[in-house]
């Protein structure tokens, strides 16, 4: 589970030329400013990351301008670029803690998330004015709620989270070997099938990032491509319990940043249930172009990780191949022969050019 707010060590300082006040530190495999002598080299700090909510509190006031949300920011002056945010132990209740300690919810920290807003909307809609009208009755809440209830994710599948490098160098410890895909900017969507007993039923999932969409939702993105790309037909014949996981674009989603003019998939991962394992890559090769589905682009199937966080961020930066025009939002490693294996390194640049 992704620590919103951890308890961390200052791994080190630098300078800022140029820079009187402010200084640079490292926390875990991020670079964070900091007030200048506020810290020393192994002192511990409150580190919280991007795309975190902090609470309206006194002690957060200053960042009510930015909504108290953390983002990525530049000092264009200085050329230095910032993720995060690091307070000293006293915003914490006295206690003694120990490093990586998660005190997400002690501080009421939220992650910033707007596409878990908008998969509420999914379950039902909000214009159907006798949903709303018979939502004022406990009888009908309670049916509502079982039914919100079964609409959760499947515990069976793993979610499309992927954790990020600079919150756990220790992946570059790893010498195996990898292959790396462009992340792309989209809706997350896992498509699944399960049969059951021996007649062999066939029992279809269509979830979002966190949400299992039911028949009675089909007007959305995840329906549609569902649809559009015969997967049922071709879940069906395949015969295997399996989840394909993968990324919808278009008109809509995220801005549309690839300029596409429909809805389009672009496949990430595809999940073994019997197994419970992700498919190697020369499996998920190969399973997609059994189901004829797009998969995301490979920009290296034979690489070895840097033992440098600020290389691998390097490698991060670059172009779409989906539109050579845009920006990529980063890229997803993943172990060939140990899918379950994984990380994504964000483009800085993606994320300072669209405010995130």
């Amino acid at each position: 589970m992704r620590k919103l707010a951890s308890v961390q060590k200052i791994d080190n300082i630098e300078p800022i030329i140029g820079a009187d006040n402010i200084e640079l530190a490292t926390i875990l495999g991020w670079k964070v400013i900091i007030k200048k002598d506020e810290f020393k080299v192994n002192d511990l700090c409150v580190y919280i990351e991007i795309d975190s909510i902090l609470p309206e509190k006194p002690e957060f006031e200053f960042l009510r301008s930015k909504r108290f949300r953390i983002k990525t920011f530049k000092l264009s002056k200085f050329g230095v670029i910032s993720q995060g945010i690091a307070f000293p132990l006293t915003i914490l209740p006295e206690k003694i803690y120990k490093i990586d300690e998660d005190v997400t919810k002690l501080i009421g920290v939220e992650k910033y998330d707007p596409e878990s807003k908008l998969e509420k909307t999914l379950l039902t809609s909000k214009k159907n004015p006798i949903i709303k009208h018979l939502l004022r009755y406990k009888w009908f809440r309670k049916i509502y709620n079982r039914y919100q209830r079964k609409s959760t994710f499947p515990s069976w599948i793993p979610k499309t989270d992927e954790t990020k490098l600079q919150s756990n160098p220790s992946f570059l410890n790893n010498k195996n070997i990898f292959y790396i895909s462009e992340k792309i900017d989209g809706q997350s969507g896992t498509f699944a099938v399960k049969f059951k007993s021996i007649f062999r039923k066939p029992i279809y999932y269509i979830c979002s990032r966190n949400v299992h969409l039911t028949g009675k939702s089909k007007d959305n993105n995840y329906w549609k491509v569902f649809e559009k790309l015969n997967l049922r037909d071709k879940l069906k014949k395949f015969n295997r319990n399996i989840a394909i996981q993968g990324e919808i674009v278009g008109p809509k989603i995220q801005d549309n940043k690839y300029k596409l003019n429909g809805l389009d998939f672009y496949c990430f991962s595809i999940y073994d249930i019997d197994k419970k394992r992700y498919v190697d890559y020369s499996e998920f090769i190969e399973l997609c172009f059994d189901f004829k589905i797009k998969h995301v682009p490979i920009l290296n199937d034979n690489f070895t990780l840097s033992d440098s966080v600020d290389k691998m961020i390097e490698l991060s930066i670059g172009n779409s191949v989906l539109r050579k025009e845009s920006l990529r939002e980063g890229i997803v490693l993943r172990e060939k022969l140990n899918s379950h294996i994984s990380f994504k390194v964000i483009n800085p640049e993606f994320l300072l050019k669209h405010k995130l």
